[in-house]
């Protein structure tokens, strides 16, 4: 029993360092950047949780997990843009009813912050979370009961340990005899061993459906430029296909961001890995897309929905010619899925289907309702450089800018000029200040479109206008070395 009594105090501590913040002990902080400029220093502080982040990038989040075994003070700072550090009320104590919740506090453009409490969904607190809470609020004198308890035993551990020591030499002396002997038998090599490579499995499943071996930039799929990648291409379905030695299969234009995940869990089945802020992604909604992915083969780890691609990462350890040859095809199907289910007036762009966007319209269909790559149809449409579309979409009532991009920017640095001509026909400002603190024509100048920046001019664009860090149009000009365009805009009034 003694012994017994001994050990609780190292269990409870063994309790307390394998407790995970899981939500039923902590609540989940995060603050929302949504004021369109960076924040530096940001440092938000609940009880003995501190999150700090040295730059905020607009529109992004930073979240973390705050245990809470009592009411606690919450606290947020930042650094403005005049570099005074802020200090905005941001409420009451987090309560412990918010266990398992979460508090977001959104920053706004006009300094103001917002909180959102939102309650909790996790499952009922367990006995090991209480039992944790306990050790953490009484850590000190735990310790030191600790120490007393555990200093008998090591007195007699030391003291066991001074007898062994005593035939220490000639077991020591022993086992260089044996090392020595070792030394001088004859070297045995062990065959490598098989991890998982693709070898013969991709070079079968590149044969069955029809690739071709290329070598791809290095920059696209490997940092490193002494071993450039390998990888099968062709086409599958009408649409690009291709094989990467490092497990993956991807279909569609290759990229680098992937927007939304599905990844296997323990029960093998495909659940969403990644949280987003704002509207969930039509992928997500549709309920025959787990229901086909369960059919891919176990090699398959991870689907990744791309912008205008879909890729599936393979195990190779686990997977055979035939199975990499069907996952590829069912990718296909899935691909194809994924886009039937995007909103109708992004379905229209992506096809450049002008009768199909009127016809969309026509039956009002949501203007702000956004894809995989998370744009709405006027982003999308900027982008692809569709000016007709811009303008009947901006007609139709489209918002010219939303949280989801700044489509007149993006088509200023792209050089879509009938893009920028629609915006600006439609009332849109031209000195609208998008993200990055840029005006339209300091995006078009930073890419070297001087045909934008003309039109842009002629319209009303002020050629004065500097960021938060003093950068300007002509700036940006001649420092990517764009001679003629800095000409073009020190004659329209810009200085420095």
């Amino acid at each position: 029993m003694k012994s017994i009594l001994r050990l609780l105090p190292l269990f409870l501590l063994m309790t307390a360092a394998c407790s995970k913040d899981d939500g039923r002990n902590s609540v989940w902080l995060a603050v929302s950047n949504e004021s369109g400029r960076d924040v530096r220093g940001l440092t938000l502080v609940c009880g003995k949780a501190t999150l700090t982040k040295p730059v905020l990038a607009a529109g992004r989040t930073q979240a973390g997990w705050a245990r809470l075994p009592k009411p606690q003070p919450l606290s947020l700072s930042f650094i403005d843009q005049a570099d005074v550090r802020q200090t905005p009320d941001v409420g009451a104590d987090v309560s412990p009813s918010l266990i398992g919740g979460r508090v977001l506090l959104t920053l706004h453009a006009d300094g103001s912050v917002v909180r959102l409490d939102e309650p909790s969904l996790a499952p009922p607190r367990s006995l090991s979370h209480t039992i944790d809470d306990f050790i953490n609020d009484n850590a000190p004198w735990l310790a030191v009961v600790l120490g007393l308890m555990i200093l008998p035993p090591l007195v007699y551990f030391f003291r066991k340990t001074k007898a062994a020591a005593q035939d220490a030499g000639a077991r020591l002396k022993d086992m260089a005899a044996k090392v020595a002997a070792a030394a001088t038998a004859p070297a045995t090599v062990e065959a490598p061993r098989d991890r998982g490579a693709p070898g013969a499995t991709q070079l079968a499943a590149a044969a069955a459906l029809g690739l071709t071996r290329k070598v791809c930039p290095v920059s696209m799929f490997s940092n490193d430029s002494s071993r450039p990648e390998f990888w099968y291409e062709g086409t599958l379905d009408g649409r690009m296909v291709g094989l990467l030695d490092h497990g993956r299969i991807w279909l569609g234009a290759p990229d680098e961001k992937i927007w939304y995940a599905f990844e296997r869990g323990k029960d093998g089945a495909f659940l969403p890995d990644q949280f987003f802020e704002g509207e969930t992604p039509p992928v997500y909604l549709d309920p025959e897309l787990p229901a086909m992915m369960a059919r891919f083969s176990p090699a398959v780890t991870k689907v990744g929905f791309l912008s205008e691609a879909v890729e599936a990462m393979i195990d190779w350890s686990r997977a055979s010619a035939d199975s990499v040859t069907a996952d590829a095809k069912l990718l296909a199907a899935i691909r194809n899925r994924a886009e039937a289910g995007e909103p109708p007036l992004l379905r229209a762009v992506r096809k450049g289907d002008l009768a199909s966007l009127n016809a969309a319209l026509a039956s009002h269909a949501d203007l702000e309702s956004v894809g995989i790559s998370h744009d709405t149809a006027l982003a999308q449409a900027s982008y692809c450089g569709r000016g007709d579309m811009v303008a009947t979409l901006l007609n139709a009532g489209a918002k010219a800018q939303s949280a989801n991009g700044y489509p007149l920017h993006v088509a200023a640095r792209l050089g879509h000029l009938e893009v920028v001509r629609a915006f600006l026909d439609a009332g849109v400002p031209p000195d609208t200040i998008g993200r990055g603190d840029y005006t339209p024509l300091m995006d078009a100048a930073d890419c070297g479109q001087t045909a934008v920046v003309e039109l842009l001019l002629s319209r009303g664009a002020s050629a004065l206008y500097k960021d938060k860090d003093g950068r300007s149009a002509l700036s940006l000009a001649k420092y990517h070395g764009f001679e003629p365009l800095a000409e073009l805009l020190t004659k329209a009034g810009a200085k420095g």
